[in-house]
Formats: C-alpha cells, structure tokens, sequence
C-alpha cells in the first residue's frame, strides 16, 4: 500500500496478511514512512530515506543479493523481535574478495580478523581488511574447487537519527561452502549509526562454516 499526499513524500506498507511470498522490491529514493508486516519481505537495492522504519515481527528488510543495505531513518526505527534486516549474501563468490581463502579444500576467509586454517597446510585462511569505525565492506568468500567456496557477507548501514529499538535481528553472514572442499565466507559488516540504541536484539556478522573432509 503506497499513500502520498499531495506536495509529501509517499509512506509505504509491505502486508502480504501473514502468507510470506516472493520478495518485493522497493526502489523509492525517499519515504515519508515504510513498514514491513504481516510476514512480507522487502528488498532493497540501492541507498533509501524514510522519516521512520517499522519491520514487524515474522518479517524482513534485505538486501538484494551481491548488493549494500543502506537505510537512512531520519526519525525513529523498530525492528521487533522475529523481524530482521539483512545482507546475507555479499559481492564477492568462491575465492575472491580482499580476504579470500585458498588450497583445494579452503579455510576459511577473511574481514576483521584473519580466516581459519583448513584442514591441511595448503588451505590458508584469509587476510584481515577494512576498518573497525567505518566498516562499510562485504565480507570475503571461501575457496575451494569447483566454485564450492561460500559467499561473503553482505553490508548494512541503518542510520537512525532518532531512537533505534532493536528486539530482532540485523546481520550480514557469511555463507557455509556449497560442497565438500568448500571454505567459508567471511561475514560482512554491520554499521549502526544511531542516537539512541535499546532493546534486546542481535547483531550478528558470523563467518559461514567449512566442508573440508577430516
């Protein structure tokens, strides 16, 4: 449901009644207001504005896959317990990114820190890149033959200028490798920029697990 009054930016309300379906994009440069509820998925693709950000439980805000999130909220922001915003799968597939994986059967990658050993001396962990206060970068993807390597973690930028409750979940995880062989991806980055920050949820940037053979 979009509603724009005459000489405003428009708000936008993603409710799908509760039955999850594909994924809808919302490409609007500015919105007076958007809400994610009744179990919708929203996509983001490129920069946004709102005044304020609603994602209700059940539902979710996502990146585009091998794309940023990056939200500007000028007002205030509520993601509710169950609810998530996301870039889980980032820019960078099997054995590229600054801080990618090697060997055959590839540790793990790079971002933050320095990527896991595999499972013999040959499958060398990643690199460690980017900056602690301004992490605006994709995490990295495993290696592995074949392409089995996982992807890299996305990046999210959710600025609120208000008050930010946070009861659900913003992430930007690595993926497991695809197949036996297949190093992990390195998580992404998770950058919050806010005024005032409460609740009781998660942040989370983990690395993807390994499928090397013991």
């Amino acid at each position: 449901i979009y509603l724009k009054p005459a000489g405003e930016n428009g708000s936008l309300v993603l409710d799908p009644g509760g039955s999850p379906g594909a994924q809808t994009p919302v490409a609007a440069a500015a919105l007076s207001g958007l809400s994610v509820q009744g179990g919708a998925q929203g996509e983001l693709s490129t920069p946004m504005a709102v005044s304020n950000l609603l994602v209700l439980a059940n539902s979710s805000l996502v990146a585009k896959p091998q794309s940023a999130l990056s939200l500007a909220v000028n007002g205030d922001a509520l993601i509710e317990a169950g609810a998530s915003v996301s870039a889980a799968s980032g820019v960078f597939s099997s054995s590229s990114g600054t801080g990618h994986s090697s060997g055959a059967c590839g540790g793990g990658a790079g971002y933050g820190g320095y990527g896991a050993t595999g499972t013999n001396s040959l499958a060398t962990g990643g690199l460690s890149y980017g900056w602690y206060n301004t992490p605006t970068n994709s995490g990295s993807a495993g290696a592995g033959a074949n392409s089995v390597g996982g992807f890299g973690g996305g990046a999210v930028r959710l600025s609120v200028g208000g008050a930010l409750r946070l009861d659900g979940r913003v992430s930007a995880e690595g993926e497991a490798g695809s197949a036996l062989g297949g190093g992990g991806g390195s998580g992404g980055s998770v950058w919050l920029p806010v005024r005032q920050l409460s609740g009781a949820g998660l942040l989370s940037v983990h690395g993807g697990n390994g499928r090397c053979p013991s």
